[in-house]
C-alpha cells in the first residue's frame, strides 16, 4: 500500500458513511501529503470489502462544483467491480453535492 495514495489498511475506527452491496465506504477526511490548497478542494473516499479488497476515490472541487474523480484499487480488487464501485459512489454523491457537467472519473494505478 502506498501513502502516496492514502490507503489506511488498518480497520477503521469510525463507522461506515454508506455501503454498496457488501462493501463499506469510509470518509478519509484530508489528505495530509497534500498542500494546503489542494486539502481544502479534496473530497476522499476508501471503499472496503474483504482483506485487502480497497478502492480509493478521490474528487476534486472547485467553485462550480465537483469537477474530477480519481480512483485507485488494491491488487486485490477485481479492475472491473473497482469501477462499478467508484461509479456508484459518485452516483449516491451527486443527489448530495454538485457536479460539473464535464466531470471526468477515471482509474489511476492498482498497487
Amino acid at each position: 500500500m502506498s501513502a502516496q495514495i492514502g490507503i489506511q489498511g488498518s480497520e477503521f475506527k469510525t463507522k461506515p458513511i454508506g455501503t454498496i452491496y457488501r462493501f463499506k465506504v469510509y470518509c478519509r477526511g484530508k489528505f495530509e501529503l497534500l498542500s494546503f490548497q489542494d486539502q481544502v478542494n479534496n473530497l476522499n473516499y476508501q471503499i472496503n470489502g474483504q482483506k485487502n479488497e480497497q478502492v480509493v476515490v478521490r474528487l476534486w472541487k472547485r467553485e462550480e462544483g465537483i469537477y474530477k474523480g480519481r480512483y485507485y484499487a488494491s491488487a486485490a480488487m477485481d479492475a472491473e467491480l473497482a469501477e462499478l464501485l467508484a461509479k456508484e459512489w459518485v452516483k449516491r454523491l451527486r443527489s448530495q453535492l454538485k457536479f460539473t457537467k464535464d466531470f471526468d472519473l477515471k482509474l489511476i494505478e492498482a498497487w
